[in-house]
């Protein structure tokens, strides 16, 4: 089990970054969660700000939410948003369903299942977004409520099961992520994803962020690595990459 983040106090510290230690060689880069999708933004705005940002920052990677039951409009506007990552930075991505359907095990759930898989159709096969690599079902486990999914994995194996077997029969190119918890104490279910439904996924991962520590306490650092070791083995033994999906300084709305 995890330890926590002890209480450290709030002494002055100074963090030392040494550019030439190369801790993963096999890093994927640093990415966003990315929102912009969602709201209306002028054509103005688009080019002047929040593209002409993206390309300066050149993230190699992006983690972008949907809602299964968009319109089509919705579904074009995310698709362009999508081809301006892959035609600006070649950002690959990896999308994650906000408010996922509580559907009844069998043939509601496999119909569900069929819905999402359509979507993401469409954004890669119709839409050309070759980008999207990764999907996970829902955002930290949750499904009516933050994280309920966490005390019901098997129900959550259920809908990648179901997820699985029609992404493979279209033959996309999209990795199933298991199981997008947080904080780092619910880790634990990344390893129950590791024992029980690894057939089924194509890359762990989780989240955390600093609730019990400041960001320039550089004792927090060692202490996330060791976590991070711990995932990433995890992922690792079973021949799987690990993302690091959410990572910021407050999960409260103190962002």
């Amino acid at each position: 089990e995890l330890e926590p983040w002890p209480d450290l106090g709030a002494a002055e510290r100074q963090i030392t970054i040494h550019t030439d230690t190369i801790v993963n060689p096999r890093f994927g880069g640093v990415g966003f969660h990315v929102f912009h999708h969602q709201f209306p933004t002028s054509q103005t705005v688009l080019e002047t700000v929040v593209a002409k940002r993206w390309r300066e920052i050149n993230p190699s990677f992006a983690r972008l939410n949907d809602r299964y039951d968009w319109d089509k409009a919705q579904w074009d506007e995310t698709a362009s948003h999508l081809l301006r990552m892959k035609r600006d930075t070649g950002a690959e991505v990896y999308m994650t369903t906000w408010g996922p359907k509580d559907a009844e095990e069998g043939e509601e759930r496999v119909a569900y299942a069929k819905q999402v898989v359509d979507n993401l159709e469409y954004l890669i096969r119709t839409k050309g977004a070759t980008n999207v690599k990764y999907y996970c079902m829902t955002n930290e486990l949750s499904l009516g409520s933050w994280g309920k999914l966490g005390s019901d994995l098997k129900k959550f194996r259920d809908y990648h099961r179901c997820l699985y077997d029609e992404i493979q029969a279209r033959g996309l190119d999209v990795k199933l992520l298991a199981t997008d918890a947080a904080p780092v104490q619910r880790w634990n279910t990344i390893e129950w994803a590791t024992k029980n439904m690894d057939e089924i996924t194509g890359v762990y991962g989780g989240h955390d962020y600093f609730n019990n520590a400041p960001p320039e306490d550089d004792r927090f650092y060692p202490w996330f690595l060791e976590r991070l070791k711990w995932g990433v083995g995890l992922a690792r033994a079973k021949g799987k990459d690990f993302i690091l999906g959410e990572f910021g300084c407050k999960q409260d709305g103190r962002v």
